[in-house]
């Protein structure tokens, strides 16, 4: 599982680190009929190198916090893949 704070509607979409437990991700699309976190879990699938499939939201459709599930992937790698980030 990985935890996100999310920002909706930023100038680009990017991910800037990780803070407070979390890792920190912004999005250009607005968080209307859920385009913020379709956006943001397309993020998610490309840094990772997953398919999409493999990224579901697990709690915070509503929420800036939200909680994904990574299927296919160790949290070793994810770790290596956030390097830069961190």
């Amino acid at each position: 599982m990985l935890r996100i704070r999310l920002q909706s509607r930023a100038s680009k979409s990017e991910i800037l680190g990780i803070a407070e437990g979390r890792l920190r991700i912004r999005v250009q699309a607005p968080p209307v009929g859920g385009a913020a976190n379709k956006q943001c879990r397309e993020l998610l699938a490309k840094t990772l190198r997953l398919s999409k499939a493999r990224v579901t939201l697990l709690k915070g459709e509503k929420s800036r916090d939200k909680v994904f599930l990574l299927s296919g992937i160790i949290a070793t790698d994810v770790l290596k893949r956030f390097e830069g980030y961190i």
